[in-house]
């Protein structure tokens, strides 16, 4: 339902997570919840780790893909959120409920993905849902894609950590290790991983 240049134009923007629409009303000028299924769906293949891809195509195997503790953890964060807000815009009466799944996963979709695009009806949403999809933008998808934000690895990193202290706390004799995908993560990462999120968020407030 898209012409050739724009379906052209939109696809670059997709993959790339760039958000640049040849419309001022982004996809929201085409009112079609097919666009915006597909451009959800790319939004978030876009945001798997290229070098995962790269090895799909090469091998032609699936493998880096169920294995990629990193992507499932991100998938899991997608759902929830798709769900909470579809649920919020459902609730407030302003689609039923095919739409909101839809448009909730649109939107979701571009915004943990920090990709940009967006339908033109969003800014009527529930203030906390637009609240909730502004702060799942510092999400950002997997590590070594073209996402903006902190990175799905980053935020399970520090949620094993948060999760190790408690029982660490429980057991203090205990001799316990974080592991992400099998591996253990060492205590120089752990420093980086909360350095990068505490410079993170000081730049973002100050900015």
């Amino acid at each position: 339902g898209m012409p050739a240049f724009d379906a052209l134009c939109h696809g670059l923007s997709t993959v790339s997570l760039g958000g640049f629409s040849t419309r001022s009303e982004s996809i929201g000028y085409w009112n079609s919840p097919a666009i915006e299924l597909v451009a959800g769906l790319f939004s978030l293949l876009s945001a798997v780790n290229f070098t995962a891809w790269f090895v799909v195509f090469t091998k032609r195997t699936l493998q880096p893909l169920r294995q990629n503790t990193e992507l499932h953890f991100f998938l899991l964060v997608t759902l929830i959120v798709v769900l909470i807000t579809a649920w919020q815009v459902w609730y407030a009466g302003m689609y039923d409920a095919s739409d909101s799944l839809i448009h909730s996963f649109f939107l979701t979709s571009s915004m943990i993905t920090d990709n940009g695009l967006a339908t033109g009806d969003y800014a009527s949403w529930p203030a906390h849902t637009i609240v909730l999809l502004l702060t799942v933008s510092f999400f950002g998808g997997c590590v070594g894609s073209t996402c903006g934000g902190i990175k799905a690895l980053r935020f399970l990193v520090m949620f094993k950590q948060s999760r190790h202290e408690m029982h660490q706390l429980a057991h203090p004799r205990a001799l316990l290790s974080i592991r992400v995908g099998g591996s253990i993560v060492t205590e120089r990462v752990l420093h980086s991983v909360w350095s990068f999120f505490f410079l993170y968020v000081l730049f973002t407030v100050f900015f």
